[in-house]
């Protein structure tokens, strides 16, 4: 039987960066994936500053508390739905962390999709079926579906 290859390594990042990413990629997604931890370790070697300032502005705006973070889950869903980028899924992931039932997330890609077109249907429907795969499996004890074409 062939051995599984090793995970990509997360690369490490500065404290002052670390420091206000952990509390926004790994408290809401349970892990830090690995494209955005590639993007900022870049980001950090690159452009110290802007790196911690985005960071330091994406942290205070979707946990200021004006609006509670599950329905920031929801907005963000439906932001990133509308342009189809693969955030969409990570996102799914933190909304139902957070509490959203399915109903209220393919709601959030249902109005992502009444203004932004159908693309958003597409990428959020393809988000929120492999999240629900994988949360079955889970429940079941099984493995997830092998994914076809999703983007991480």
């Amino acid at each position: 039987m062939a051995k599984k290859p090793a995970p990509p390594k997360r690369p490490d990042l500065p404290k002052d960066i670390a420091r206000v990413v952990e509390k926004y990629y790994v408290s809401l997604f349970d892990e830090f994936p690995l494209f955005p931890a590639e993007r900022l370790a870049l980001g950090a070697k690159l452009s110290p500053d802007y790196t911690r300032m985005l960071e330091e502005l994406r942290a205070k705006v979707l946990f200021s508390g004006a609006i509670d973070e599950k329905t920031v889950q929801l907005m963000a869903v439906g932001h990133l739905a509308a342009r189809a980028s693969a955030g969409t899924y990570w996102h799914c992931k933190a909304a139902r962390k957070l509490g959203a039932s399915w109903e209220e997330i393919h709601q959030a890609i249902e109005i992502s999709a009444l203004f932004n077109g159908f693309s958003a249907i597409n990428e959020g429907g393809q988000a929120l079926v492999r999240l629900y795969k994988e949360e079955q499996a889970a429940k079941g004890g099984g493995k997830p579906a092998r994914r076809r074409g999703l983007r991480n």
